[in-house]
């Protein structure tokens, strides 16, 4: 009676420590699976700066690399192996891109602007591409809708 009472409790101290093991694996596993990459280069550490990353879906990937003085990014992915690369020096930065779909591709780079930029990219279809370079006075304040299947859109500012 005493090695079943020393088993069962050995067997019930050690049931937590093996969940909050299996939990955190689990945790791991899931940000390996949705492939998620979040760089951020300020030059304060007091700066407003708000990034919100919502992945459902396989193989999804956010880079985003900001320098700003304040800056807010909203990314919303649905669907399998989509890619948003987003690098901007704006000095103050809103961004709102949402992806709904399959093997869709967002590439934004501003290496130096001294306007205010506020972007909304929407993507909805499959094998949709959008390339954006450089913020100027028209497109400091752009808008991209982009649907269907197998599109791609380029744009460039001086």
């Amino acid at each position: 009676m005493i090695r079943f009472i020393t088993t069962a409790l050995l067997f019930l101290l050690f049931i937590p420590i093996n969940l909050i093991a299996q939990q955190e694996k689990e945790f791991v596993m899931s940000l390996q699976n949705t492939n998620l990459f979040f760089s951020q280069h300020t030059t304060k550490s007091t700066l407003n700066t708000a990034v919100q990353i919502s992945q459902i879906g396989e193989y999804n990937s956010a880079l985003l690399q900001l320098s700003a003085i304040q800056s807010n990014s909203v990314i919303y992915q649905v669907g399998d192996q989509n890619e948003i690369n987003y690098y901007t020096a704006s000095p103050f930065a809103t961004q709102t891109i949402q992806q709904l779909g399959d093997s869709n591709v967002i590439t934004h780079y501003t290496p130096y602007s001294s306007f205010e930029e506020h972007k909304n990219f929407y993507q909805k279809g499959n094998n949709l591409n959008l390339f954006s370079n450089g913020t100027n006075s028209i497109s400091k304040e752009m808008t991209v809708n982009q649907f269907g299947n197998s599109g791609t859109v380029y744009i460039f500012n001086r």
